[in-house]
């Protein structure tokens, strides 16, 4: 990866791209970059333990248990889904899973610690991340658009809410950890306490791009031919040729008043937005 080891919009194309400035057949067809169509309006939640396999690190960012595995054809990008929404393979995948549903996490977060002791909740602001050029992916989206099957029988409900970062979360876009027994001793812990630290987060954090960032990029992918694909790909790279933050269709991320009811589904057994994560 990038200096320090820290996931950024460059090596983010290699990924998805190979080296060449054109885009990868698969990425033109299925584009796995950053969407700046809407706002994002609420934060994504993870539960995790001592048992995840993606834990913040010292320098506070969470690594896949994949961080360098390439996205740039149809069989990396559909054999690495069809892994991760199987908790029972332990291949390592390029994804952290998060949900944009409290209700999955406060019913996820009781069993799990039942079973597996103290539980922590981070949330991060989407938004940061999309427009620091890092990708997020609607699983249930990608699972429909690469035909793959849903390894529960849960078709209509599986994977609801169900959202993965690409790679690696960084520090920019953590908003905050929380130990979940002090966290939910609040009966309304996502409205009281989550919430408005997004919004403070929010506020505070918008991304400002540096004046060299469209010579670095020119430089890096060798634009100065005007190639049309990758002219394309950069006129999305936040910071550069556009301007405001990035992120998927806003219907995504509202959270209905019977939101209680909805949510990713979970039964006890499965932990559907939490799979590849698990250390073996």
């Amino acid at each position: 990866m990038a200096k320090e080891n820290i996931l950024d919009k460059f090596t983010v194309f290699d990924l998805l791209n190979g080296a060449s400035p054109d885009l990868s057949t698969e990425e033109r067809l299925r584009p796995w970059r950053h969407n700046r169509s809407h706002s994002f309006r609420l934060p994504l939640l993870r539960i995790w333990d001592t048992f995840s396999g993606s834990q913040p690190d010292e320098h506070n960012k969470m690594n896949s248990r994949a961080p360098n595995k390439r996205l740039d054809n149809i069989e990396s990008r559909r054999t690495s889904l069809a892994t991760h929404i199987n908790h029972e393979d332990w291949m390592p995948t390029p994804f952290v899973s998060f949900t944009s549903s409290p209700a999955a996490v406060n019913e996820l977060a009781e069993w799990r610690k039942l079973r597996r002791g103290d539980q922590t909740l981070t949330a991060i602001d989407p938004s940061i991340r999309i427009s620091n050029g890092l990708p997020i992916l609607d699983l249930a989206a990608e699972m429909e658009h690469y035909d793959i099957s849903n390894p529960y029988g849960k078709k209509d409900q599986y994977c609801i809410d169900h959202y993965v970062c690409l790679w690696q979360v960084t520090e920019d876009e953590i908003i905050s950890h929380w130990k979940w027994d002090e966290l939910a001793a609040s009966e309304n812990w996502y409205e009281d306490i989550v919430m408005p630290a997004f919004q403070n987060f929010s506020q505070s954090s918008i991304p400002k791009a540096e004046d060299s960032d469209l010579s670095k990029i020119m430089d890096r992918l060798s634009l100065h031919d005007e190639s049309p694909d990758a002219a394309s790909y950069l006129s999305e790279v936040p910071g550069t040729l556009s301007v405001g933050h990035n992120c998927f269709s806003e219907n995504e991320f509202w959270v209905s008043d019977n939101s209680a009811d909805e949510g990713c589904y979970y039964d006890g057994e499965n932990e559907d937005w939490d799979t590849d994560d698990e250390v073996e």
